[in-house]
C-alpha cells in the first residue's frame, strides 16, 4: 500500500485543541493530564499541538503561570512560536473550550 492510500493516523484535532485550550484557562487540569492520562507533546497529531504542549510542560516544570501569555512567551524563546502560526494560534485554543472540567475527557 502507497504512502497515498495508506488510513491516517487516527486523530481528533478538536479534541487535542480542547486540552490545549483547558490548560491555558485553567493550568491546573495539567497536573492531572501528565499523571492520570500520562499525556505527552508526542501524543498530539498535529506537531503544533504538541509543541504547544511542550512549551506548557517547560512551565509547569520550572513552576511558572501558565497560559496564552506565558506560553507564546515561551514558545518565542525557544524559536517555534512562528512554527505554530504565531501567539493568535495560542489564543485561537482558549475559544475551543466549552467547559474546562472535560479536559481529561
Amino acid at each position: 500500500m502507497s504512502a497515498t492510500t495508506a488510513n491516517p493516523i487516527p486523530h481528533n484535532l478538536v479534541a487535542e485543541k480542547s486540552v490545549l485550550g483547558a490548560v491555558l484557562l485553567d493550568e491546573q487540569h495539567l497536573h492531572a493530564l501528565l499523571v492520570d492520562e500520562q499525556l505527552r507533546p508526542d501524543h498530539f497529531y498535529l506537531r503544533e499541538h504538541g509543541a504547544v504542549f511542550e512549551a506548557m510542560l517547560e512551565l509547569y516544570e520550572a513552576d511558572q503561570k501558565i497560559d496564552h501569555l506565558t506560553v507564546a512567551e515561551q514558545l518565542r524563546e525557544n524559536n517555534r512560536l512562528d512554527e505554530i502560526g504565531g501567539a493568535d494560534v495560542v489564543e485561537e485554543l482558549v475559544a475551543w473550550v466549552p467547559a474546562t472540567g472535560h479536559a481529561r475527557d
